[in-house]
């Protein structure tokens, strides 16, 4: 029995050749790119999960708030937290500390720069899973020795088993390799080529009259904290207030601030953690939501193409429903049919679903920039998941036209007498329609105002010039002796005839700035939080940044406690207008600073974020970047004459550049990774929406092919005839868009609220989806009506159709 419904529904198949392929192609593209976005959420989703430990593994950042100022975040915290917390906190297992610093690292007479490190307390490997190649986890017990990843040790030594080898870094001291551990997953929020001990840094910085063990003051620690097993976080969480009095209470009351410790889940880090000093390459939750909200719309649209398709085509079926009732076929056997019938398309487009999957997802993480690998047969997640929503949805997808294609009675379904029982499938149909457009509507809506959004990041002024900057990274340390080199090497920079002119700066703009402290006008009570910019005499003009008041440094201010603030930093120090502020004092706890000038706010970071209160030094030695501001954008030979001066001046340092404007716009890494997976959505929704507008116009054209034959022979047009079949799907599209539009505003506007500086929502956020509406039904519908109203009428009247 089974076999002869299976046979059945690949005749019906087969028969219905074109009904067929729009049916399954439909579904199969639906399908497949469901299964790439839920595989790059699964690989989202993966981010931390290598960790063995990861479901009690947690990190602690921070929170601080001024006094009548806005709250900051950090994702680091205080040195001395990680051992408060083990020591005070019952519920925790261990607790680590990581630090990062930058530098070169040397072996022998070769000097790598690009490489990423961490000083970590000793018991990482506690907490961690990081898989050992060679060597033992008790590696950072001892001051010389290093932990280093496979790959760094092929880079610097050329062999994979490098215990034993030796490198110098951090003020030019000799580690030993101890422990080489395998290459990190790419979806690792913590991402390092080696690892010190964290004793050693404590150390030295203890000979320089620092504390990095104890200290409540010093931030830019990474805490990671292991729970005991079966405790539960919301109590760690609980004690955070008494915690933080007991320790900072002092300090908060005398200066005026709070600060708050979250315990913050490893999983929630890459997707949902927006802190300041971030580690990069953080993810977006929202985007990801909206992504399996496509996803879910794609799938949803193929599904309901096959059920208008389906039912649409039930009267060509009624006399096969008629013959067999009248045979003696009962009713649930008729629905067995159709639900198999269901099954057999749904199974070979979930087949054909999974070959576009395979051959696509490889291109498309080459687009994305991500390692996106096809999940082994033994995820029974992924294929598990897959094979239940088969037969789920190939229940649901066939249950309504098995319901109404076996209820039709069997002497009206073989005298042709069934369409005034069939309103109910129209209407239906109808509705599908409107809510398969509303979909399209709202995956257009969300692609103008995301791809709005990112073009008004990057057009929108910046308030400082970063055009045609060939930006010199400097990874090595130097001390006051390299004053005279540095002023040389930007002079000698500037003779050449392609340099308009040079800047050195410790930080440039589209990265954090480095490094903070508290200041306050003198009569103030409480200090308020800024960043420090140490610049030299050409940044200001270089950059094009604008002074509201002052002046800028002159060669005369240099070893003077004289300062440069931003607008923000004017406000948040309580000066009521920028002229206020020249000439006043500040303090930072340690110097008493004149201030001479006030910069209007440049965005240093991206649109996303707000201003930051900033506090510019002149500095005259050890920068870690030159910005050349080039004549052209023609380079030629450029870079290579750059790098013989570089190498000239600092030889020990290896030669890395980059374009001002891509670093600065790689920000947006996020947004342009979402701006194509969310295109790619629409454009996939739009197909399969156009394929079942296409299907249904050609049943609706067979079902009113004498009506049309008819009024072409009283006289009708062909743009009259045309105009009666495309104004039905017109009128159901305008009703989709009247529908969507005011939950796609709702959305687009909610999505927006997270950008500091944001594009306006304005008419073509509402006309363009309405264009690309009419467009799709006008496209869809109106080349089978030509068709249709060109046909010869005689030959339709004359077949009886």
């Amino acid at each position: 029995m089974l076999r002869s419904y299976i046979l059945i529904s690949f005749r019906n198949l087969l028969r219905n050749k074109l009904f067929s392929l729009i049916n399954i192609l439909g579904l199969s593209i639906g399908i497949g790119s469901a299964l790439l976005i839920i595989n790059y959420l699964q690989y989202e989703a993966g981010y931390d999960k290598f960790h063995t430990k990861f479901d009690r593994m947690y990190r602690v950042p921070m929170k601080i708030q001024e006094k009548n100022g806005p709250v900051q975040t950090f994702a680091f915290t205080y040195p001395a937290v990680a051992g408060a917390m083990k020591s005070d906190f019952p519920e925790v297992e261990e607790a680590i500390r990581l630090r990062r610093l930058g530098g070169l690292v040397n072996v022998e007479d070769k000097a790598f720069a690009d490489v990423k490190m961490f000083f970590a307390d000793e018991r990482v490997f506690d907490v961690f899973t990081f898989p050992i190649l060679y060597g033992d986890a008790n590696a950072l017990n001892e001051l010389n020795n290093a932990v280093i990843t496979e790959a760094l040790a092929m880079k610097l030594f050329g062999v994979a088993d490098a215990r034993g080898k030796t490198f110098r870094f951090f003020l030019d001291k000799e580690f030993k390799v101890s422990t080489v551990i395998k290459n990190l997953p790419e979806n690792s929020h913590i991402q390092f080529d080696f690892l010190l001990p964290y004793k050693r840094y404590s150390e030295s910085l203890r000979a320089l009259g620092a504390d990095a063990e104890t200290s409540w003051d010093w931030s830019d620690y990474y805490t990671y904290v292991l729970l005991k097993p079966g405790q539960d976080p919301e109590q760690v969480q609980r004690k955070f207030p008494d915690f933080v009095e007991r320790y900072k209470g002092e300090s908060m009351k005398e200066r005026g601030y709070s600060a708050q410790f979250q315990l913050q889940p490893l999983g929630a880090i890459h997707t949902k953690s927006h802190y300041d000093y971030e580690f990069l390459g953080n993810g977006n939750f929202t985007y990801l939501s909206y992504l399996l909200y496509a996803a879910l719309f794609i799938l949803l649209m193929a599904w309901f193409n096959y059920i208008n398709l389906t039912t649409a085509k039930s009267m060509q079926r009624a006399k096969e429903v008629g013959v067999r009732k009248a045979a003696g076929a009962h009713r649930v056997e008729l629905v067995l049919q159709f639900l198999i019938d269901a099954l057999v398309v749904n199974m070979i487009a979930v087949i054909a679903g999974i070959m576009i999957f395979v051959i696509v997802n490889p291109y498309l993480a080459v687009v994305i920039g991500k390692s996106l690998s096809i999940p082994p047969l033994t995820n029974f997640v992924f294929w598990g998941a897959i094979i239940c929503a088969l037969f789920i949805c190939s229940f649901l997808s066939g249950f309504y036209p098995a319901f109404i294609l076996s209820g039709f009675k069997p002497v009206a379904a073989l005298k042709g007498k069934f369409v005034s029982s069939n309103g109910g499938t129209i209407y239906l149909r109808k509705v599908l329609v409107v809510v398969q457009v509303s979909l399209a509507v709202l995956l257009l809506s969300g692609t103008w105002a995301l791809v709005s959004q990112i073009r008004f990041m990057q057009q929108e002024s910046l308030g400082i010039n970063i055009n045609q900057t060939l930006v010199l990274r400097d990874r090595a340390y130097h001390d006051s002796t390299y004053v005279l080199v540095d002023e040389t090497f930007i002079h000698e920079l500037e003779k050449l005839s392609f340099v308009k002119s040079a800047a050195a700066s410790a930080d440039v703009p589209g990265q954090e700035v480095g490094g903070s402290k508290d200041y306050k006008q003198l009569n103030m009570e409480n200090p308020k939080r800024c960043r420090d910019y140490e610049v030299d005499l050409n940044f200001f003009g270089d950059y094009e940044l604008k002074f509201l008041a002052g002046r800028s440094f002159e060669k005369s201010d240099q070893n003077q406690k004289l300062v440069v603030i931003n607008q923000t930093a004017a406000n948040v120090l309580g000066f009521k207008t920028p002229d206020a502020a020249v000439n006043t004092k500040i303090t930072n706890g340690q110097d008493t600073l004149s201030i001479i000038g006030v910069l209007q706010d440049f965005h240093q970071k991206s649109l996303q974020n707000e201003f930051n209160p900033i506090v510019f030094y002149l500095d005259d030695y050890n920068w870690g970047y030159y910005s050349i501001k080039l004549a052209s954008s023609e380079m030629g030979n450029s870079v290579a004459d750059i790098e013989k001066l570089w190498k000239q001046f600092f030889p020990e340092s290896p030669f890395d550049y980059f374009f001002l404007d891509e670093f600065y716009n790689a920000q947006y890494k996020a947004e342009k990774m979402f701006s194509i997976l969310l295109n790619i959505c629409t454009g996939i929704g739009i197909v399969i929406a156009a394929l079942g507008l296409a299907g249904l116009s050609l049943f609706t054209i067979a079902r009113r092919t004498k009506e049309i034959s008819i009024r072409k022979v009283l006289g009708a047009s062909v743009m009259q005839v045309v105009n009666l079949i495309v104004k039905e799907y017109l009128i159901l599209a305008i009703v989709a868009f009247a529908i969507a539009s005011p939950f796609s505003y709702y959305l687009a506007a909610n999505w927006l609220q997270s950008y500091a500086f944001r594009t306006s929502l304005g008419v073509f956020f509402i006309v363009m989806p309405l264009i690309g509406i009419i467009s799709l039904v006008l496209v869809s519908v109106s080349v089978q009506s030509f068709l249709a109203a060109g046909a010869n009428p005689i030959k339709s009247l004359r077949s009886g159709e």
